[in-house]
């Protein structure tokens, strides 16, 4: 019995690592400011903030956005971010894990929406929509 015990401790010991985050160490840190933040919709509850951060690090890439909430009531919401690129290329910032949506309450400042591609270093002429899928 104790060696039993001991078996399963030790593979749960040896298992608990599979939790952690990977980082990628090769990939290389870009830190961005995008400064033309819309939204691309009217919301009773909520306002977009004039400008958003996006990073690409070793975990991947990520656009916080600043938000303002007027009526902390609690609904859920789907928020959009697509980046229009100078050259005219996108990208489609979202969460895809419905259940880490985030909703409305009175401490959300910001929204960290996981993105598709990395970050370029130059964002000059970068414009960013964000829209509500459930609005």
């Amino acid at each position: 019995m104790a060696a039993t015990t001991a078996l399963i401790g030790g593979v749960l010991g040896a298992s608990g690592c599979s939790f952690e985050q990977k980082v990628d160490p090769t990939v290389p840190l870009v830190d961005v400011t995008f400064t033309d933040v819309r939204a691309g919709f009217a919301a009773d509850d909520y306002a977009i903030g004039s400008s958003a951060r996006g990073v690409t690090d070793g975990v991947g890439s990520r656009l916080t956005i600043n938000i303002n909430v007027t009526n902390a009531n609690g609904v859920v919401i789907n928020p959009k971010a697509v980046i229009t690129y100078a050259d005219g290329t996108t990208d489609t910032c979202q969460e895809t894990d419905l259940r880490r949506l985030p909703n409305l309450q009175a401490s959300t400042t910001s929204w960290d929406l996981p993105c598709g591609d990395d970050f370029p270093e130059d964002i000059s002429g970068a414009s960013v929509v964000v829209t509500d899928d459930y609005e």
